[in-house]
């Protein structure tokens, strides 16, 4: 079952990591991890992470962690909503969403 209503703020352009825990599942090791962000669950997503790059997304145990960098947020539109979704891949094949939600951005003043 996916964890509803994990909403998050972050300001355009800045570090954020957001940490998620899967119920039922001891070991996330061997499954894939995809996250992604779009304006609607339909549309294309803005920002696209998986665990397949580590610098991306950290496994550990029953949890993991999206690493938001500066470059992922930095050209989108300032104080709008964008919808957010985590799933897993286990190594059976099959695919679960973990994690739905909502990203409000801030604009921001000082860029770097």
């Amino acid at each position: 079952m996916a964890y509803k209503d994990q909403d998050f703020e972050i300001f355009a352009g800045d570090n954020k990591s957001l940490l998620f825990t899967v119920d039922d599942v001891e070991d996330l090791d061997d499954c894939t991890v995809t996250w992604k962000a779009a304006r609607s669950p339909g549309s294309e997503a803005v920002i696209s992470k998986s665990s397949e790059s580590s610098d991306e997304i950290e496994i550990s145990g029953d949890t993991f962690t999206v690493k938001l960098v500066p470059t992922d947020t930095s050209n989108l539109s300032g104080y709008r909503k964008y919808y957010h979704e985590a799933q897993i891949l286990d190594s059976s094949g099959n695919i679960t969403t973990v994690a739905i939600g909502t990203m409000l951005v801030y604009p921001q003043l000082i860029r770097k």
